[in-house]
């Protein structure tokens, strides 16, 4: 398979496995707060960590096809999320509360941008063959 092709199945599957993510924290977060009654903070970090958890081995085993998940990458795709939540923060201040603007562009924006740079990252660092090795 040319690599081309292999990049654009693996960043479908990353994609796929994103929405995944995104599903089990959305869920934690509503289940934590409307059934729990948790602080909708704290049930969106619970949410956020089990979406990281979900979304490392889906990664690992799928859209990677990396041999078995370990410790190092699983630090790495931390990094590689928390990078993310960043730059998706920062993007959201910026529309929110220096050019005054709707949030939701801001988060339009950011879907855009931010899977673009973790599955770069993730792809070249986190889940780099070399590094699995």
């Amino acid at each position: 398979m040319r690599n081309d092709k292999k990049v654009y199945i693996e960043f479908i599957k990353y994609g796929l496995v994103g929405i995944v993510g995104t599903i089990s924290h959305t869920l934690t977060l509503y289940f934590g707060v409307e059934e729990l009654g948790l602080d909708p903070l704290l049930s969106s970090s619970l949410g956020f960590i089990i979406s990281v958890i979900i979304s490392f081995l889906m990664n690992t085993k799928w859209t990677f096809n990396s041999k078995r998940p370990n410790k190092k990458s699983f630090i790495k795709y931390l990094l590689v999320c928390l990078i993310g939540l960043s730059i998706n923060l920062t993007i959201l201040y910026f529309f929110t509360y220096i050019i005054i603007y709707n949030y939701l562009i801001g988060q339009v924006i950011a879907l855009f941008i931010v899977p673009i740079i973790n599955f770069s990252l993730n792809k070249k660092w986190a889940f780099s063959v070399k590094q699995l090795k």
